[in-house]
């Protein structure tokens, strides 16, 4: 059955490894079977068609992505109505977005222990969120983290992962719900 994807992918354009264009990696991606494939940005908000469900679909992608020479891009996929859904539940609503930078993990499989602790009580993060599929924090701005949250929660919790700035979800979930 088609089905309609967002694939949150990890490590695309964000360091000096794994540079591609938005039209290649949608070239890699149509020659391995997903129909339809855009972008939001360039870093690896990718829309998609496919028949097959989701592991399979994540798992052809990543292995295109591989065999052209990416690293470590893992896939989180979501169907459109995930997406829109965690948009909808405004999990900073409480919060004053100018002294918080907030953001969106998305969560390659559930973690089998998703403690928070260390983050809220040693860096000042707030939970916004938090389910298998994903968690939204928002940490203090000009606050650092080694390695980041999206590093952070792959060595803790030992799960894929990949994060996006909470606007750039917002501006996802805004275009799937135009399209």
């Amino acid at each position: 059955m088609e089905q309609r994807w967002v694939a949150f992918i990890r490590a695309i354009n964000g360091s000096p490894h794994n540079r591609i264009r938005m039209q290649t990696l949608a070239e890699v991606l149509t020659a391995a079977g997903c129909r339809g494939v855009s972008w939001h940005l360039h870093t690896g908000n990718i829309f998609l068609t496919d028949d097959d469900d989701r592991d399979t679909v994540a798992q052809r992608m990543q292995t295109a992505m591989e065999a052209h020479g990416l690293r470590a891009v893992d896939v989180m996929l979501r169907t459109p109505g995930e997406v829109i859904d965690l948009v909808a539940r405004r999990p900073f609503a409480h919060l004053d977005h100018d002294a918080f930078q907030l953001e969106a993990t998305f969560l390659g499989r559930p973690p089998a222990n998703p403690d928070t602790t260390e983050l809220t009580e040693q860096h000042g993060v707030v939970v916004g969120h938090i389910d298998p599929t994903v968690v939204c924090f928002a940490f203090p701005r000009g606050g650092r983290m080694q390695g980041g949250f999206n590093g952070w929660v792959e060595k803790r919790w030992k799960v894929p992962a990949s994060s996006r700035a909470w606007n750039v979800v917002e501006a996802v979930a805004a275009k799937l719900s135009v399209g």
